[in-house]
């Protein structure tokens, strides 16, 4: 009975985790579509007005500027490279390290091998 109460446990707090991150993979995704959606509509306005202006006045160039020209992308690349891959490959790395250690520790030949006795030999092992 012990062993069931403690499985049952287990699963409903790996339930509870993965419920917790895929609320924030879903928060974390909807954010940055939210600012990728904003540096396009920016983007989508430099290009009209540096068009326009290039239109207007034709020595205007943007070839040896020192300012980024896009802060928005330089921003959210940082956040995916810095926050968010880090934090989806710790997730990975951590629930396969708890997976292949629980496979070590489950003793499945030794299981297999009682299975295979028991119900193929029809032989107890003693």
């Amino acid at each position: 009975m012990p062993r069931a109460v403690s499985t049952l446990t287990g699963l409903i707090v790996v339930g509870a985790i993965a419920y917790k991150y895929r609320d924030n993979v879903a928060t974390e995704t909807a954010d940055i579509r939210g600012r990728l959606q904003n540096v396009k509509s920016t983007l989508d306005d430099m290009a009209a007005g540096t068009v326009h202006k290039a239109i207007d006045n034709p020595n205007i160039s943007l070839a040896g500027s020192y300012i980024d020209p896009y802060p928005k992308v330089a921003e959210a690349h940082s956040y995916v490279t810095q926050r968010f891959v880090p934090s989806v490959k710790g997730t990975w790395n951590d629930h396969v390290s708890a997976a292949a250690s629980n496979l070590i520790n489950s003793d499945l030949p030794g299981k297999a091998r009682k299975v295979f006795v028991e119900k193929v030999l029809g032989e107890s092992d003693k």
